[in-house]
């Protein structure tokens, strides 16, 4: 469609709708009357009519969008100066009068006040909010989107398990092993594996070839993926591969924190760095007992992991 028609015909819709709201006439039919004109307009000049509704109500999106952003802003005190603190580690502290203080791992530097969880956009009050924070991941609310990044899947569960992997690493290799060897997993769960070349060149290599295969089919580039480096390499490859999501995959890592691999993600959003020592036991955790979580309990669940996952 002329691009220049088109917005002339949605800036009209715009009015026309506009107008038709400010006299309260949205009656059965309106809508229909006006798409109807439209059509006609669009017969005439011999190009398809947009979709009047579908336009208005992205509009109408966009608008309330825009507007909870300047009302966000407008509550939000200008920055005035920033101060890098160098630390790997911050430790979350709760003493026995319920005070919660935060210590940077070098031990100089401690502070009490408000932590807030930016990606779920919620205070975490209390040291269970922080320790349950700080081992989830909610997926869809940071805008994680499988068929943006350079992945597998394999299975045919409902519930979902997204697993960052290595052609190269040991450790996710005894994970698809341990899969294969009870065909449950396969059923129960899909697994959606997210191909991230962290081992070096060779597997930034095969990570692109995978990506770039040419057959669509997943159980053939998961064989492929299983048989090493030969396999991998005999996969037939596109003529012309767009590298975007390949690109993309190295992004989200980044963003959701992945340091090494295999990082697991299970249905609820809980995560292991490595591969998880009782794989069962993490995908189907038991029911929580009364709560009396506390640091101790962060550490123990981290030690079911195995060693600290493969990196660069």
């Amino acid at each position: 469609m002329n691009t220049s028609f088109k917005r002339t015909l949605i800036t009209v819709a715009v009015a026309a709708a506009t107008a038709i709201t400010a006299a309260s006439s949205y009656a059965a039919g309106t809508i229909e009357d006006f798409q109807a004109r439209v059509n006609k307009i669009a017969a005439e000049k011999g190009v398809p009519a947009p979709d009047v509704k579908k336009d208005l109500e992205a509009q109408a999106r966009v608008d309330a969008q825009e507007e909870q952003t300047r009302e966000a802003l407008a509550k939000v005190s200008p920055i005035e100066r920033i101060v890098a603190i160098d630390a790997d580690v911050i430790r979350a502290i709760k003493s026995k009068d319920g005070k919660i203080m935060y210590l940077v791992d070098n031990g100089r530097f401690a502070f009490i006040g408000k932590m807030v969880d930016v990606w779920n956009r919620k205070e975490l009050s209390t040291i269970e909010d922080i320790a349950d924070a700080v081992s989830h991941i909610d997926l869809k609310r940071v805008g994680f989107k499988l068929d943006q990044v350079n992945h597998i899947s394999v299975g045919s569960g409902a519930k979902q398990v997204v697993a960052f992997v290595d052609p190269q690493c040991g450790w996710c290799h005894k994970l698809v092993g341990e899969l294969n060897a009870n065909p449950d997993y396969y059923k129960n769960y899909t697994w959606n594996f997210v191909i991230l070349p962290v081992l070096g060149d060779r597997s930034v290599q095969l990570s692109k070839k995978l990506h770039c295969a040419k057959t669509t089919d997943q159980g053939e580039k998961f064989k492929a993926f299983q048989g090493g480096f030969r396999a991998i390499e005999a996969l037939e490859q596109q003529s012309d591969c767009d590298m975007t999501n390949f690109e993309s995959t190295l992004t989200v890592a980044r963003a959701l924190g992945v340091q090494g691999v295999p990082m697991v993600i299970a249905p609820d959003g809980r995560f292991e760095r490595g591969k998880p020592r009782d794989l069962k036991a993490f995908l189907e955790p038991a029911a929580p007992k009364a709560s009396t979580a506390s640091t101790t309990d962060a550490a123990q669940a981290a030690a079911k992991a195995e060693p600290a996952p493969a990196t660069k």
